[in-house]
């Protein structure tokens, strides 16, 4: 499969971290790519990825998901989430 140069980094990024994290936590800011390219690699079954338990996801859990914050990490889309 090809990646582009940000989604490697950011492959590289989680499999460093090796936890759950935020867009932040690997450098994303205001108007950074993080966000856009980490679910780039979730459609690609590359990273998993959940919904955040902010308090605007829990208050309003109808919202669409595109408004949600996510936590992501390195693995498959087949394997199991803790």
């Amino acid at each position: 499969m090809k990646l582009t140069r940000r989604q490697n980094d950011l492959l590289e990024e989680l499999r460093i971290h090796g936890r759950w994290v935020r867009p932040m936590d690997i450098g994303g800011n205001n108007g950074s790519h993080h966000s856009a390219t980490l679910r780039q690699l979730w459609r690609k079954g590359l990273i998993q990825r959940l919904p955040r338990n902010t308090l605007h996801n829990v208050i309003n859990p109808t919202t669409p998901k595109k408004a949600f914050s996510f936590i992501y990490r390195i693995g498959g889309a087949n394997e199991t989430m803790d």
